[in-house]
């Protein structure tokens, strides 16, 4: 992709939030690669969230090489909560996110602010690829540079119904300016969906935004990530979020001028979607577990009968979910043991 460069001296500033915990292992080269940005000029905010391994003295490290790193650091309160310290601290007037495992495509920051300031938005978002070696790393690297486009342009309400609910909930790989944050923080004490919340909160504060083709980001797959381990009670939030986004989304929905009524029925079908889908995905992870594990969280799975039903009974559609959900929905539904027991059996079978 041929970017012009900026001046460098009319450019604002932009603040680079990196989450840090027990990140001793990437955070080197997550830092190299926000280095290596071809836009200037830049603050790198890392935040040690009580990690217990070397991850301090690599936060120190860096810090004294270079000085436009700030080292924040904190008790372990979570992903959320360093997010909100460094929006607290940033001192640009963008901000963006990278998490500690993950890394940026030397061109990234360029072309979102290259975008967000041509059109004028409140943010810029572009693509990613997913990476688990260093040789995929590098063609990812390199891939976006042989295209260039023009950004799509969606107000707001396009950015919820075909941002949103279409399943762009990151908040890395976005640009944002940072006064439309003035009212907006990471809700704190959610593992699994707090970026899908802090964009929902967000919606109302922004006009336009803008999305880039182009796979800015580079998306580490961590075996040991969170959506990679075994089912630990905190995947609940990963059903506690879509509900608290859909009670958001329907108010937000009826103040809003224009909607169709097409829109307004396939808004309800992608909600009951995306939350029926939640609460699979947590059942699956707990019919992964041994039998003595999934005995000792049995009433999680109740929860997540419980909860499917609830939907059920409230006349949730299933018609946003493709056939094999739709099939899981109904067998869940009807034989909660007989589910939990089968889908255990296939996922060990395909191990």
């Amino acid at each position: 992709m041929a970017v012009k460069m900026q001046d460098r001296e009319k450019n604002p500033l932009i603040s680079v939030i990196v989450p840090a915990h027990n990140a001793q292992d990437f955070l080197e080269d997550c830092v190299d690669s926000i280095l290596a940005q071809t836009y200037r000029p830049l603050e790198i905010l890392l935040v040690n969230d009580g990690s217990r391994d070397r991850t301090g003295q690599v936060c120190q490290k860096l810090q004294k090489a270079h000085e436009n790193i700030v080292v924040i650091s904190m008790e372990d309160k979570g992903v959320s909560a360093a997010r909100n310290a460094g929006i607290e601290r940033a001192q640009g007037a963008y901000v963006t996110f990278v998490d500690m495992d993950d890394r940026i495509h030397p061109l990234m920051l360029e072309v979102l602010y290259r975008e967000l300031t041509r059109t004028k938005s409140d943010l810029a978002g572009c693509g990613f690829f997913c990476w688990s070696s260093l040789q995929e790393w590098e063609r990812g690297a390199h891939d976006g540079e042989t295209k260039e486009s023009a950004g799509r342009i969606f107000t707001q309400k396009e950015f919820v119904l075909q941002g949103i609910l279409q399943n762009d909930i990151r908040c890395w790989s976005k640009l944002y300016k940072k006064d439309c944050l003035q009212n907006v923080r990471f809700r704190e004490g959610l593992t699994i969906g707090e970026d899908m919340l802090f964009l929902v909160d967000l919606a109302p504060y922004l006009t336009r935004t803008v999305s880039v083709d182009f796979a800015g980001y580079g998306y580490f797959q961590n075996p040991a990530g969170a959506m990679n381990r075994k089912f630990v009670p905190a995947y609940m939030d990963q059903i506690r979020c879509w509900k608290m986004a859909g009670e958001q989304l329907s108010d937000w929905a009826e103040v809003q001028e224009g909607l169709t009524r097409q829109e307004t029925e396939g808004f309800r079908v992608v909600l009951a979607a995306r939350l029926m889908t939640g609460i699979l995905l947590t059942a699956g992870k707990l019919a992964e577990l041994e039998n003595k594990e999934r005995r000792a969280y049995q009433s999680y799975v109740r929860d997540c009968h419980g909860q499917l039903r609830e939907c059920l009974r409230q006349g949730a559609s299933t018609a946003g979910l493709d056939a094999g959900y739709r099939c899981k929905v109904k067998f869940f539904a009807a034989f909660p043991a007989g589910y939990m027991w089968l889908y255990g059996l296939w996922k060990k079978g395909r191990k």
